[in-house]
C-alpha cells in the first residue's frame, strides 16, 4: 500500500476511512486524522479502494460522500434474494446483488461500512458475508421496534416532565421509567436501574449537571413526590406501617394475664409518677420515692415489654427487624405496633401495668444502702412533663413538689458520686422540632441541663447500673456496655456544670468509642463499674431482650439467652440504631434549615428576625473552613473565619443561602 492510499480499516469502534502514510512489513502507519497516527496490521485493512488523497481535506471530502452512500443503503432485497441459501457472499458478491452496474470505490468502501455497522441481514464470519435466518431477522426487527418506541416514550415523558406534567394514561414503559426516576433518587448510583432514570433526567433538563437533584426536582414538579419527602427513611427501606395480621396479634394479647403473675409484687399503692414530653405516648419509665428511717427508697419501674411480647414470635421478629423506635419531626414510626407501645405497654396514669422495678434504700449522700430488682405491677398515678416540673407550675407539678424535690436531691447526689469518679457531664442544649399537618415547624431549644432533665438522666443511669450489676452477681448473659475512662483530668465536668460549648466539642473528640462486650467492665464516661442499657424496652429492642433475661431469671433462676446470642443481637441492633440516628439527626437538620430559608434566610431584619447570628468559634484550623456552634441554637456548621479569630471567641454570621437538596447552611463571617 503504498502512502497516500485510501483504504478502509477496522478500528475499535468499527470499520472506518483513513489515508496510508507508509508500509513497513506486516504493520501499516495510518493517519488518524490532523496530527494523530496509529500503527496497525496489515490483517486489519479490509479494504484497498485504489483512491489516493494527498491531505486530510481530500480523504474527507472522500469519507463524507462514502457516508452519505452508507447512510441510505438498504439490503433487505438483497438478504431476501440469498436468506434460504445460506452460503457466505464476498463483498463484491452483495455489490453486484445491490447495484446494477459494477461498483466504484466509494460504493464499495460505503457497503463495507454499512455492513460492519448494522448486522441485520449479513453477518460477518470467516468465509465473507452469510445472510442471516428470517427467523433471526424477524426477532431483530422486533427488537429495534421496541427500542425505538422506547426511545420515542423517554423524549415524550422527558418532555411532559420538564413542563410539570404525566401522561393522561401511562403505559407500562412510561411507569417502569417513573419507577425507576424514583428509585435513582432515593439510592442515587447504587440503584441498579440508575441509567435510563439518568438519561430521562438529562433528556427533561439538559442544562443540568446533577441529574439526582433534577430527578428529584422533576418528580416534585409532577406531584410524584412531596418537596419534603423523607429521602434518608426510604433510602434504609424503613417499614412506616404495621401489617394487619402484625396490628391483630397486638390486639390479642393480654396485659390481665401478666398482671396476674403470682411472682410478681404488688407497687401500685405506691405513689408513682412519670416525666417526659409532653406530647410522649410510649410512657416506659416511672418514678417512686419515700423516706423511710432517714433514707429514701427510690423505685424506678421500667415497663415490662418482654411479658407482653412472646419470644420467638412475630411481634418479637418484628421488633427485632426495626431495632428500635424512629422519632421524626414529623412522624414516629414506633418498634411495636401503638396498642403495645402506647396503650397497654405505657405506664399511663390510672392503669395496672406489668413492670420490671428496681427498688433501692439511698442516704442523702447518695450511698446505696440495699437494692433489689423485682417484678412487679405499678400503677402510674401522673404523667408530668418536663417543663411542669421545672416550673413547678401546673397543679399536677405542684401537688408533686416534695417527691420531686427529694429525687432531685438523690440525683445530684449520684451524680456528683460519678462526676469525682472522673465521669463526663455533657449539657448540650438540643433542639426539638415538630411539623404538623399543615408543614408548619415549631423549633424548641430544651436545656439538657435543666433539673427535670437531669434527674431523669441520672435515675436512668442508676437503673441501668444496677441491672448490669444484677446480672454480673447473679450470671446472667448480657451485652454489657464498657468505655474507656477519658483521656485527660480536664476533660472531667461537674454534674451541674453550665455548659461549655469549647469543652464539651473537645471532650466528645477524646472520648474512646463505648463497646459491647459479654463480660462486665468499667464504663469511663459514666464512671460506673458495669453498666448495660434495658431502660427502653417498648422502643429499642436490645433493651427488650435484656429485659426478658432479669425477668426469667427472678421467675425462674434460668436464663433464655446464651452470652453469644445476647451479645449477637446487641451487636446487630446497634449497627442499625446508628443508622437510624444518623437518619433522626439528618430529618431533624432537614426542617431545621427549611425552618431558617423560611424565616430567616435572605432577611435584612426589617422589622423581623435577622439573618444574621451570633456564634461561638469551637475550632479554628489554619486551613479550611472551621467549626462554629450558633449561640441561638445548638446547631454546628463550618465557615471561614479569620486569622484573629479564636477557639472560645464570639462571632457574628450572616446566613447567606440554605441548600435543603444537600442538607447544608451557607454562613458568612460578618466584618
Amino acid at each position: 500500500m503504498q502512502p497516500g492510499a485510501i483504504v478502509v480499516v477496522r478500528l475499535a469502534s468499527g470499520p472506518s476511512v483513513r489515508r496510508v502514510i507508509e508500509t513497513k512489513g506486516t504493520r501499516v502507519r495510518l493517519a488518524l486524522g490532523r496530527n494523530k497516527e496509529a500503527r496497525l496490521p496489515t490483517e486489519r485493512v479490509l479494504l484497498e479502494t485504489g483512491e489516493f488523497a494527498g491531505n486530510e481535506d481530500e480523504l474527507s471530502s472522500f469519507s463524507a460522500a462514502c457516508e452519505s452512500v452508507a447512510a441510505g443503503l438498504d439490503l433487505s432485497e438483497v438478504w431476501d434474494l440469498c436468506a434460504d441459501e445460506p452460503s457466505a457472499l464476498s463483498l463484491a458478491d452483495v455489490a453486484d446483488l445491490y447495484w446494477s452496474e459494477p461498483a466504484n470505490p466509494v460504493q464499495l468502501a460505503a457497503l463495507l461500512l454499512h455492513l460492519g455497522r448494522d448486522d441485520l441481514y449479513f453477518q460477518r464470519d470467516a468465509k465473507g458475508y452469510s445472510p442471516r435466518t428470517r427467523e433471526d431477522v424477524s426477532a431483530t426487527l422486533s427488537q429495534r421496534r421496541a427500542r425505538a418506541e422506547r426511545e420515542a416514550a423517554i423524549h415524550e415523558l422527558a418532555g411532559r416532565l420538564s413542563s410539570g406534567e404525566l401522561p393522561s394514561q401511562p403505559g407500562r414503559y412510561e411507569r417502569e421509567l417513573l419507577d425507576h426516576l424514583k428509585g435513582f433518587v432515593v439510592h442515587g448510583d447504587n440503584y441498579t436501574r440508575a441509567a435510563p432514570a439518568r438519561e430521562l433526567a438529562a433528556l427533561a433538563s439538559p442544562k443540568s449537571r446533577d441529574h439526582r437533584r433534577e430527578a428529584f426536582a422533576l418528580l416534585v414538579k409532577a406531584g410524584l413526590m412531596s418537596e419534603d419527602e423523607p429521602l434518608e427513611v426510604l433510602a434504609a427501606d424503613i417499614p412506616r406501617d404495621f401489617t394487619q395480621g402484625l396490628i391483630r396479634l397486638a390486639d390479642s394479647v393480654d396485659v390481665d394475664a401478666a398482671l396476674s403473675d403470682g411472682h410478681r409484687a404488688d407497687l401500685s399503692g405506691i405513689p408513682t409518677f412519670t416525666i417526659d414530653n409532653a406530647d410522649t405516648a410510649d410512657r416506659d419509665d416511672a418514678f417512686s420515692v419515700e423516706r423511710i428511717d432517714g433514707r429514701y427508697r427510690l423505685g424506678i419501674h421500667i415497663a415490662d415489654a418482654a411479658s407482653l411480647v412472646a419470644p420467638g414470635g412475630e411481634l418479637c421478629a418484628e421488633a427485632s427487624r426495626r431495632a428500635t423506635s424512629l422519632y421524626l419531626p414529623e412522624t414516629v414510626v414506633p418498634m411495636l405496633p401503638p396498642r403495645l407501645s402506647e396503650s397497654i405497654g405505657s405506664l399511663e396514669p390510672g392503669s395496672l401495668r406489668p413492670a420490671l422495678s428496681v427498688l433501692a434504700e439511698i442516704t442523702e449522700d447518695g450511698e446505696i444502702v440495699d437494692w433489689e430488682i423485682v417484678s412487679s405491677v405499678v400503677r402510674s398515678d401522673a404523667a408530668l412533663s418536663y417543663d411542669q416540673v421545672d416550673s413547678d407550675a401546673g397543679d399536677d407539678a405542684g401537688e408533686w413538689r416534695k417527691l420531686i424535690a427529694a429525687l432531685d436531691r438523690i440525683a445530684a447526689a449520684r451524680g456528683r458520686l460519678r462526676a469525682r469518679g472522673g465521669a463526663v457531664s455533657f449539657s448540650r442544649p438540643e433542639m426539638e422540632l415538630s411539623v404538623d399537618a399543615r408543614g408548619e415547624i415549631d423549633v424548641k431549644v430544651v436545656d439538657r441541663a435543666s433539673m427535670s432533665r437531669r434527674l431523669v438522666s441520672e435515675l436512668m443511669v442508676l437503673c441501668n447500673c444496677l441491672m448490669a450489676k444484677f446480672c454480673a452477681a447473679n450470671g446472667i448473659p448480657a451485652a454489657y456496655r464498657t468505655q474507656a475512662a477519658a483521656e485527660s483530668p480536664p476533660l472531667v465536668q461537674d454534674w451541674d456544670q453550665e455548659y461549655d460549648p469549647v469543652r464539651e466539642f473537645s471532650a466528645a473528640r477524646h472520648l474512646s468509642p463505648a463497646k459491647l462486650s459479654s463480660k462486665p467492665d468499667r464504663h469511663g464516661g459514666l464512671a460506673v463499674p458495669e453498666y448495660i442499657q434495658a431502660t427502653a424496652p417498648l422502643r429499642r429492642y436490645p433493651d427488650l431482650v435484656m429485659q426478658r433475661q432479669i425477668g426469667r431469671f427472678i421467675r425462674t433462676g434460668t436464663h433464655l439467652y446464651s452470652a453469644e446470642e445476647v451479645l449477637a443481637i446487641a451487636t446487630s441492633a446497634d449497627a442499625q440504631i446508628r443508622e437510624l440516628a444518623r437518619i433522626e439527626r439528618q430529618r431533624k437538620r432537614y426542617w431545621f434549615l427549611k425552618y431558617l430559608r423560611r424565616n430567616r434566610a435572605g432577611q435584612a431584619g426589617n422589622g423581623g428576625a435577622s439573618n444574621v447570628f451570633q456564634a461561638v468559634v469551637l475550632e479554628r484550623r489554619e486551613r479550611g473552613p472551621s467549626t462554629i456552634e450558633l449561640l441561638e441554637y445548638p446547631f454546628r456548621t463550618r465557615i471561614q473565619l479569620t486569622d484573629r479569630d479564636s477557639p472560645g471567641d464570639q462571632v457574628a454570621v450572616r446566613l447567606h443561602d440554605v441548600d435543603l437538596w444537600t442538607r447544608s447552611a451557607h454562613f458568612i463571617r460578618e466584618p
